[in-house]
Order: C-alpha cells, then structure tokens, then sequence
C-alpha cells in the first residue's frame, strides 16, 4: 500500500478513491471522494485513505489485525467500520452504473 502526496490531493495506489484540498488558507481542508460534504483536516484525511487501502486490499479480508486498525481509523472519521465499508460499497456501485462517456474520434 502506498500513498501519493501531493499539495492539492492524497492517492493511492490500491483504490480510486482520492482526498482533495479544496478551499484555501484557514479555510481549506480535505475532502474524501467516498465521505463527501466533510472538510477533514489533513491527519484525517490520510486515515480515511489508509482505511480505504486496507478495506480495498482482498488479502486483508481475514486479517484481524488489519480490521482492527480500520475500525480504529473509522472510529477517527466519527463512522463504525461497517458505515465505512457501505459507503465505499456504493462508491464502488456508483462507479459501475455511471455511464460511459464515450469520446468522438
């Protein structure tokens, strides 16, 4: 698992979810593509991404260590590890129903 910083967004390389900074100085904050309406501050915004990581990951499924350090970073973004996991569900469905825009070539 890996995360990308940059100064406007926080990525990763096992899910598409993605924190943006939107807004500016004392203003801004972080907002998570899969928890949005919530400006987050920076350390939060990297635990919703880190929980998403670890919920994306197959081969953590079993993992109660792993589980436990979701429902920990959950229990930080004020959700119960099964909140977060039905709102990155529907981020999933959503993805899935969108239609496609196709390009004209």
């Amino acid at each position: 698992m890996t995360l990308e910083f940059t100064s406007g967004a926080i990525s990763s390389d096992k899910t598409p979810e993605v924190a943006r900074f939107v807004g500016a100085g004392e203003d801004g904050g972080w907002v998570l593509s899969w928890l949005p309406g919530r400006r987050l501050d920076r350390a939060l915004a990297v635990h919703g991404m880190v929980l998403d990581e670890i919920l994306s990951d197959p081969t953590l499924v079993d993992d109660e260590v792993a589980l436990e350090m979701a429902a920990v970073r959950a229990a930080e973004l004020g959700l119960t590890l099964e909140g977060a996991v039905a709102l990155l569900c529907l981020r999933v469905v959503d993805r899935l129903l969108r239609p496609s825009i196709v390009s004209a070539a």
